[in-house]
């Protein structure tokens, strides 16, 4: 995107899961230490993203670059690649909510944060 290059997919990006950005998953990893019971298990992630791999350089492409670059899909022979299968895991953060947690970032934020930080520090200028 910050190239202004078309974002090009090897598959039609149909696999959906949540996702979360690393400061919300630090903040749930210390809720957890902090505030969870011991042998307990607790999933993080942002259940308002849940989303397909193909919806995030769609979102790139649309909001962040303005749509100046778009989102193609050159699906060639991906069997050899290690691929995996197209999944739906929507995760339930119920649990770790009652702790007192909740994620803040969404991923548009996140993608507008990355590109300017990216662009400061010009990794790709």
């Amino acid at each position: 995107m910050i190239e202004e290059r078309d974002i090009i997919l090897k598959t039609k990006g149909e696999t959906k899961r949540n996702y979360l950005y690393t400061k919300d998953a630090v903040e749930a990893i210390f809720t957890v230490l902090l505030k969870g019971k011991n042998g307990e298990a607790y999933n993080a992630a942002n259940e308002e993203i849940y989303c397909s791999i193909y919806d995030m350089p769609h979102l790139v492409a649309t909001r962040c670059a303005n749509g100046k670059i778009k989102v193609l899909i050159d699906e060639t022979d991906v069997s050899q690649c290690g691929y995996m299968p197209i999944l739906k895991m929507n995760l339930d953060t119920n649990k770790l909510k009652k702790l007192g947690w909740l994620p803040g970032t969404d991923l548009e934020q996140r993608y507008f944060k990355m590109i300017e930080d990216m662009k400061k520090n010009q990794e790709f200028n």
